[in-house]
């Protein structure tokens, strides 16, 4: 195991967090003495793409944190990047392996009737020790928005067509935005994503033989001390959270698509470029006023 991080101060910090590593301050001295087999790219957004490509061609398999990148340009590269080198490239989209979700989609999958989905995810302004309330719509979308675009694909087993974004009014002085989404195979669903002061997450889907709920935070003040209680109490007893598990079992799928294994439910190449295309048409939506706007484009706008 290696470790990369170019500040000395935090250099120092995973030096001892991680005394049985080899650590070091550019990506080039890791991989010419470590030499891996993959890469785990866990850096700034803007470089994502970049040290992705640069793996990839030394013949590494990467897992690389969403989004896979911030420009089409740069998220279409690096899967051409993949194709040259024919290593698995795969995206952090870590609600794939969630359990209830799972479970859901497996629901979904084993019938044809039709469904519309509510989604809600707000994550906290301060996770990261600072407050995202100046940040723009690009960050929020990319940070959050992706997750949802990517769930929703995941779910219903086909690639977004057309979306819709919208600014959100939010009670407690969270910043929101609200995407309304159909994809290939007729699934609607609307989705609110952004910051606020405390982390929320549910998902419904509403089917005429009923509907399925999944409340993982928020809810009201019963349900919020119910789950940090339970929070608590797994911490307590070293069971892990359901986030805990997602990120183990999504290293499990990169190691074994190290290994030369197809990790199924893993989000791939396609995923990701999809993820960073459905950015790009909530952002051309907001800019014309709620407009609906193609997630991929024309063959002859591709380059743009």
């Amino acid at each position: 195991m290696a470790a990369v991080e170019p500040e000395s101060s935090r250099l120092e910090w995973v030096k001892r967090a991680l005394p049985q590593a080899l650590c070091r301050g550019t990506l080039d001295e890791v991989l010419n003495e470590a030499a891996p087999d993959g890469v785990l790219v866990a850096t700034p957004p803007e470089t994502h793409a970049d040290i992705g490509e640069q793996c990839l061609e030394r013949g590494l398999a990467i897992l690389v944190e969403k989004p896979m990148a911030v420009e089409i340009l740069s998220a279409r590269t690096l899967v051409e990047a993949q194709r040259r080198s024919g290593r698995p490239l795969l995206v952090g989209f870590n609600r794939r392996f969630y359990h209830p979700y799972r479970r859901l989609r497996r629901r979904l999958w084993d019938t044809s009737a039709e469904a519309e989905i509510e989604y809600v995810f707000v994550s906290e302004q301060d996770r990261w020790g600072q407050d995202h309330r100046a940040v723009r719509p690009h960050d929020v979308l990319h940070d959050i928005g992706c997750h949802a675009l990517d769930l929703v694909r995941f779910l219903g087993g086909s690639p977004v067509e057309t979306l819709q974004a919208k600014a959100a009014e939010g009670l407690r002085g969270e910043e929101l935005y609200e995407l309304r989404v159909e994809t290939a195979s007729g699934l609607r669903a609307r989705c609110v994503v952004g910051y606020g002061p405390s982390y929320t997450e549910r998902l419904e889907v509403r089917r005429d033989s009923g509907t399925h709920r999944v409340m993982l935070a928020g809810g009201g003040a019963t349900a919020r001390v119910a789950q940090t209680f339970g929070y608590a109490l797994r911490r307590a007893t070293g069971w892990g959270t359901i986030a805990d598990a997602a990120f183990g079992a999504q290293l499990d799928a990169f190691v074994a698509a190290c290994a030369g294994h197809s990790p199924v439910e893993a989000a791939g190449p396609s995923a990701g470029l999809a993820a960073v295309e459905g950015v790009r048409a909530a952002e051309e939506s907001l800019q014309g006023g709620g407009i609906w706007c193609p997630v991929t484009r024309p063959k002859s706008e591709q380059s743009r």
